[in-house]
């Protein structure tokens, strides 16, 4: 009976145990659940686990793509203008060739021969990659292009103008002594080298 006792009494203890246990899980549950729904950092449209941070994070890798898209458009369209001049040099020296042939001999009929090569010469004037009738987003993308990148050249030359009118800076060292340098050149480097 004793021990009947003393095994009642330890299972009362575990069972005791276990609802203190319960309880202390049941409000870290609802302590987690109060800061999930009240964090000041929370961002509604991403969803509830997601900091600012990554949120901020995402949209930088967003904007990143994007350029990175833009510049390997505008690198496709320089390569593909590099073609273009390409072939036009190649068909002018072929037009003169052609032009000294037909004045060597101006009645003759044209050979079987220059046939082929007028028409291998229309065959390299074809662009294979390009596309007979572009998407309208790509003639949207490429004004937007153009829009850009008169823009970056005008702030180009604003900016040169800007730096040939005044090349020199002055730069105040703690111990009140100025220090001549020029715009973009002069470094703190320099400078500091120079106060000894």
């Amino acid at each position: 009976m004793a021990t009947e006792a003393l095994s009642a009494e330890t299972v009362a203890l575990r069972l005791q145990r276990q609802e203190e246990d319960i309880t202390w899980l049941w409000e870290e549950v609802l302590r987690l659940r109060e800061e999930l729904l009240n964090a000041p950092d929370r961002c509604l449209a991403e969803g509830p686990c997601l900091t600012r941070d990554v949120a901020q994070l995402r949209a930088e890798n967003r904007d990143l793509r994007y350029r990175l898209h833009r510049l390997r458009a505008c690198l496709a369209e320089e390569l593909s203008h590099q073609v273009k001049l390409e072939k036009a040099t190649r068909a002018a020296a072929a037009a003169a060739a052609q032009d000294e042939a037909g004045r060597v001999a101006p009645g003759a009929q044209p050979l079987a021969s220059q046939n082929q090569e007028k028409d291998i010469k229309k065959k390299e004037e074809e662009p294979d990659s390009e596309v007979k009738n572009p998407p309208n987003f790509i003639k949207e993308r490429l004004k937007l292009f153009e829009v850009l990148k008169k823009d970056h050249q005008l702030l180009f030359a604003t900016h040169e103008k800007k730096e040939d009118t005044s090349n020199g800076i002055t730069v105040r060292v703690a111990d009140g002594r100025t220090v001549e340098g020029e715009v973009w050149k002069t470094t703190p480097y320099q400078v500091a080298a120079g106060i000894r």
